[in-house]
């Protein structure tokens, strides 16, 4: 049977995830891999050279590979159909393909983000700008802890896959699986979706940490208290919590927190350009536009993430100290990076008292969307009362 899988994004991570399939079915006649670039001098590259060296340099791609600069070539006969654009780019993306989605296709998401406009998920993004296509589609999303790097030097990968039909997931499943390229299924999309989402945008702060040269103790702290809020905020979202304990939330988060990932090389950047330009007197507004031309991207999905997850949190009074503070180091400018990184500890010591009621645990294992921390709320008084005591015992 021939399938024909399409790659839509020429990036890093879409010429991974090409470069493993074409080596996969390097030998299988009848499966197709089809990159699609915009750059056509990327494409003649690729095609003649066999060669990426803007995103994947030192690697030569397998023969298998077909490159090409038309969406509908690349569109037309694909079964599969894969789609490697940032976040921000997903509506506008989706509306050209949708003219030539002709026949049955499973979609499958790389992207890690949040729609910043309208705080939806990719898969809701993608379902609703191809809704108006002839045939059903099967909507999925890949996510996990995997840099294209070791994609390319073919090191062990182990990802999740997600989507609402187990039989359908277990046949994509087959299609990137290898003993290297490990995937599980899940149909826990919206923890799979949120999990790649917000773990960016804790990457952030924690490039700041090693921009402030704050040493490594301080990660493994950090790492679990953002895990904290990432389960706080996704499983109000109707995700399950043991998702984000998973590949795709906790094992995501861990790599991100890394140099490989240009989120944490972002805060890092921040960190030292707001340093450096406080000593000099001329903190203002350019920190950020300084950090984005020293990095020579402005491609940072944690960034734009911040923002309409912040707008929500604060909409239902949620308690996300490292939230907070990093929307008013980025996006308000009301402190420094060091001062929003103690303030997280500070308020974070609040929710630690809270936690160790059983009361408390119990009823936001039940009732997420009703029982959290609140920012300002009524449940305040059951650790405010805890704190009381200890005091009243200490004095005692």
């Amino acid at each position: 049977m021939d399938i024909c899988v399409a790659v839509i994004g020429g990036g890093s991570f879409g010429s991974a995830i090409a470069y493993h399939l074409a080596n996969k079915y390097s030998d299988n006649k009848e499966t197709r891999i089809i990159l699609y670039c915009r750059n056509a001098e990327m494409v003649c590259e690729l095609n003649e050279k066999q060669t990426n060296n803007r995103y994947c340099p030192d690697i030569s791609f397998p023969q298998k590979l077909e490159a090409t600069s038309s969406l509908e070539d690349a569109i037309n006969q694909s079964d599969f159909l894969i789609l490697a654009v940032p976040a921000q780019a997903m509506r506008s993306i989706c509306r050209l393909i949708a003219p030539y989605l002709t026949k049955p296709v499973t979609i499958i998401n790389l992207a890690k983000g949040i729609e910043m406009d309208t705080f939806k998920r990719m898969s809701i993004v993608i379902q609703e700008e191809l809704k108006t296509c002839p045939h059903r589609l099967n909507i999925m999303t890949l996510s996990g802890p995997a840099f294209s790097r070791d994609i390319l030097q073919k090191r062990p990968i182990g990802v999740t896959l997600a989507g609402k039909n187990k039989k359908h997931l277990l046949e994509t499943r087959i299609l990137f699986d290898t003993p290297l390229f490990d995937i599980k299924i899940t149909k826990d999309i919206k923890g799979v979706e949120l999990g790649g989402a917000l773990k960016n945008v804790f990457a952030i702060m924690a490039g700041m940490m090693e921009g402030l040269e704050m040493g490594q103790s301080i990660y493994g702290d950090f790492l679990t208290r953002s895990i904290v809020d990432m389960k706080t905020i996704s499983t109000y979202l109707g995700a399950k919590r043991a998702t984000l304990d998973g590949r795709s939330g906790l094992g995501d988060l861990d790599i991100t927190c890394t140099e490989n990932s240009r989120n944490f090389r972002f805060g890092r950047e921040y960190a030292r350009v707001h340093q450096e330009l406080t000593q000099q007197g001329k903190i203002s507004g350019d920190v950020l536009e300084k950090t984005f031309t020293s990095l020579n991207t402005r491609t940072v999905e944690g960034y734009f993430t911040l923002k309409p997850i912040y707008d929500f949190c604060t909409t239902k009074n949620m308690f996300v100290p490292i939230i907070n503070q990093l929307y008013n180091v980025l996006y308000e400018n009301k402190c420094s990076p060091q001062d929003a990184i103690q303030n997280y500890r500070i308020q974070d010591k609040i929710r630690i008292r809270e936690n160790r009621l059983t009361l408390s645990r119990v009823l936001f294992f039940l009732f997420p969307k009703l029982w959290y921390r609140r920012e300002q709320g009524p449940w305040a008084w059951l650790a405010n009362r805890q704190e009381k005591k200890a005091w009243q015992k200490l004095q005692n």
